[in-house]
């Protein structure tokens, strides 16, 4: 039967069996299995918890493919409960199974990659969702995937600044591994999350970094924002002490103030910060420094004196306009309707220095 290398796992099902003579097949992500099945095939695959109990494991005759029973029939368990040293091809057929994975083109040139989960673990993983919403806290300092929020009211409390700096982190979702999320997260939240619940919302893609968010899952929006709680708090109260603002969105982070060596201080403590607890590093070359002489640009907008789009975006969604007349092409009515978004569309936010100041000033009303 050859050694365990060289089987796969592509499913975990519930202890009691599947396979009945009523039901003599069952299929899995577009794969059928059948019902004849070799017993007594027991590799030596080791559980992917203490607490997960491994039941029974079989091999395909036709096909070297491994089925693992367990006791808990969770479907975030869907991933491989070995590490075969050998036959990538099964490994990379895998990953097919729970991930589609395919590249996008950035509008800064390159290409995004994206891990988009089959449809069975696209749901489990928005159901999942709900729970993480009820344990862990998203900071009212982070704008991206939030409702009532985005670039605009990210983007608003650094207006009429005399300097904004802004930087990008290298790799934001894949460098979020389960290890590090699980130190600094469960740190601040009080609810201890069943492990099973937040395993499948990470996944093993043989890049080098072990279990990691997906860029392209629906709960590793939610997971990123929860897993920089502690940091977005830390740098808004450092902001306030230096008397700058700070806002996040996404792996966009901006802070502004009046001093240009208040945000090279801050910057050095948010580079140490995300370095040595998160493991996280900045993107030195989409960092900026930009004085209010020039044209200071966050996440697409322009903040030197109001929110505005740039000059030149404007004059070219004017002339497409024109051109086109009454038959609008889908790309213009959607920056169309970005511009409309960002121009005409009344936002309220508060600033990070507004929201301290109300937290110390409930502190001093509640002092004796």
């Amino acid at each position: 039967m050859g050694t365990d290398a060289e089987y796969a796992v592509i499913g975990i099902y519930p202890k009691k069996s599947i396979f009945t003579k009523r039901n003599p097949s069952i299929r899995l992500h577009g794969i059928k299995i059948p019902y004849k099945l070799d017993s007594g095939f027991k590799p030596s695959v080791q559980p992917v918890q203490r607490n997960i109990n491994l039941f029974c494991c079989y091999r395909q005759k036709r096909k070297n493919i491994v089925v693992v029973y367990i006791d808990d029939g969770s479907i975030c368990s869907l991933r491989s409960a070995c590490n075969p040293s050998s036959g990538s091809g099964r490994k990379e057929r895998m990953n097919n199974l729970n991930y589609t994975i395919f590249k996008i083109p950035k509008r800064s040139g390159g290409f995004r990659q994206i891990e988009a989960p089959n449809e069975e673990l696209k749901q489990y993983q928005q159901k999942v969702l709900w729970t993480l919403r009820g344990t862990y806290k998203i900071s009212p300092f982070a704008h991206a995937f939030q409702p009532y929020k985005n670039i605009v009211t990210m983007a608003m409390p650094h207006v009429g600044k005399k300097w904004v700096m802004r930087f990008d982190l290298e790799d934001f979702f894949p460098s979020i591994t389960l290890e590090a999320y699980k130190k600094v997260a469960e740190s601040y939240s009080k609810i201890v999350l069943n492990y099973e619940l937040l395993v499948c919302c990470f996944y093993d893609f043989n890049d080098g970094k072990g279990m990691r968010l997906p860029q392209g899952a629906p709960t590793s929006p939610f997971l990123s924002n929860a897993y920089l709680f502690t940091f977005d708090w830390k740098m808004a109260w450092l902001c306030h002490r230096f008397d700058c603002d700070y806002s996040r969105y996404a792996d966009d982070i901006v802070m502004s103030g009046d001093g240009k060596g208040r945000l090279v201080r801050l910057y050095i403590i948010a580079q140490d910060l995300l370095a040595n607890k998160y493991a996280l590093h900045i993107n030195p070359k989409k960092t900026k420094f930009m004085h209010q002489s020039r044209r200071q640009y966050v996440c697409a907008i322009v903040v030197n004196k109001k929110i505005n789009l740039p000059r030149k975006q404007r004059k070219n969604l004017r002339a497409e306009i024109f051109q086109q007349k009454n038959a609008l092409p889908n790309p213009t009515k959607g920056r169309l309707a970005f511009q409309h978004m960002v121009l005409k569309t009344e936002k309220q936010t508060n600033s990070s220095r507004e929201i301290i100041d109300s937290i110390l000033l409930s502190k001093e009303l509640k002092a004796p």
